[in-house]
């Protein structure tokens, strides 16, 4: 029977390994593995965040997420287009013009 890395016996597929006194489910420890990898950027665990998103509360997603709780958001708007001057318009040859 083929081993595992940490040389524990596995079935014949390959989806479970003897731990001495059952089989259990390979796929459920990597599982766990899986949730214990941190999903934020070392740099935002660096300063104090928890390291997966899982663990981080509805109001600190919020926060991150949307922006809502920093600085307060400035709206940009364009001029309206009846006043935008164009200094050059170059046309494709297929009916389009760029400016």
């Amino acid at each position: 029977m083929a081993t595992d890395a940490q040389g524990r016996q596995l079935s014949d597929d390959g989806y479970y390994y003897w731990d001495g006194t059952a089989w259990q489910p390979v796929q459920a420890e990597s599982e766990a593995k899986a949730e214990e990898q941190p999903d934020v950027p070392q740099e935002l665990i660096a300063v104090g965040a928890p390291p997966t998103l899982a663990s981080w509360p509805e109001e600190m997603k919020k926060a991150y997420f949307t922006g809502a709780g920093s600085q307060p958001r400035q709206e940009v708007t364009g001029d309206p287009q009846d006043q935008i001057e164009v200094l050059a318009i170059n046309e494709t040859g297929n009916g389009e013009q760029l400016a």
